[in-house]
C-alpha cells in the first residue's frame, strides 16, 4: 500500500456500537437497508446511547445522569469514524451462510439451532 492511502482502525468500541446499530428500510428511491439516522443506536440520545453501549461512567445531576463534555466530544468523534467502521466491516468481515432469528421487536439476531 502507499505510505499515502487511507487508513482506519477499527476498534472494539466501534463493534460495539455497530453491533448495536438500528437497522431500518430507508424508503427513498429503490430503498436500502440504513442506520436510522435519528436513533442510531436505539434512541435519539446520540451520544448517551454511546456512552451507555460503551460502558462509560456517568455524571450524576439534579436532572439525572449525564455525559461530562469530554465524553460528548468522544462520542461524537465515535459516532462521525462509524462510517468508515462500517466500510471496513462489511467489506472485511467473515461471515457464513446460514439461519439466523431474533426475538420479537429486536434486532438481537443470533444463529438459529435447527
Amino acid at each position: 500500500m502507499p505510505s499515502d492511502a487511507p487508513r482506519f482502525t477499527l476498534t472494539l468500541a466501534h463493534l460495539k456500537l455497530l453491533r448495536q446499530a438500528n437497522i431500518q428500510w430507508i424508503d427513498l428511491e429503490w430503498g436500502a437497508p440504513g442506520i436510522d439516522p435519528k436513533r442510531p443506536y436505539g434512541n435519539s440520545d446520540c451520544e448517551m446511547s454511546i456512552a451507555e453501549i460503551l460502558g462509560w461512567p456517568l455524571v450524576v445531576t439534579r436532572a439525572g445522569a449525564d455525559i461530562t463534555p469530554e465524553q460528548s466530544a468522544k462520542a461524537q468523534e465515535l459516532h462521525k469514524q462509524m462510517k468508515d467502521a462500517l466500510a471496513v466491516f462489511l467489506r472485511c468481515a467473515t461471515m457464513l451462510p446460514g439461519d439466523f432469528a431474533a426475538s420479537a421487536y429486536s434486532q438481537d439476531w443470533k444463529e438459529a439451532k435447527l
